[in-house]
């Protein structure tokens, strides 16, 4: 199937789920932003997935941490440390690259490129 469980942590709280590779793939691009809390990342997320509806990207989610890796693989994003750990059959997102984006039906043929700062 190509999902991976997601885990992103920041300084209040920490949520886990499972999503298709590449919308992981986006949530690493989306930190390029910088976000510091789940809420910025969320946002950050929007300029590569659109939403159709009002629900929030994470809103299946369940709170804590869950580091059992899921059919693809695991995706960490510690968002307090600025860390990403990655370890996923599906893909390898790098510090730079380019995702495609996704206008809330299907992924298109438009490349959005990010650079994830170093630190």
């Amino acid at each position: 199937m190509s999902e991976v469980r997601l885990n992103i942590i920041d300084a209040r709280c920490s949520i886990h789920g499972t999503l298709h590779g590449s919308v992981a793939d986006a949530v690493i691009a989306a930190l390029s932003a910088e976000p510091e809390t789940i809420d910025e990342l969320e946002v950050a997320l929007g300029r590569f997935i659109k939403r159709l509806d009002s629900r929030r990207f994470f809103e299946s989610f369940s709170k804590g941490e869950n580091f059992e890796p899921w059919d693809a693989g695991i995706v960490i994003a510690d968002l307090c440390g600025r860390l990403a750990v990655i370890d996923s059959s599906y893909s390898l997102p790098g510090a730079t690259g380019e995702v495609r984006y996704h206008d809330g039906t299907q992924a298109t043929d438009i490349y959005l490129r990010y650079r994830v700062p170093d630190d």
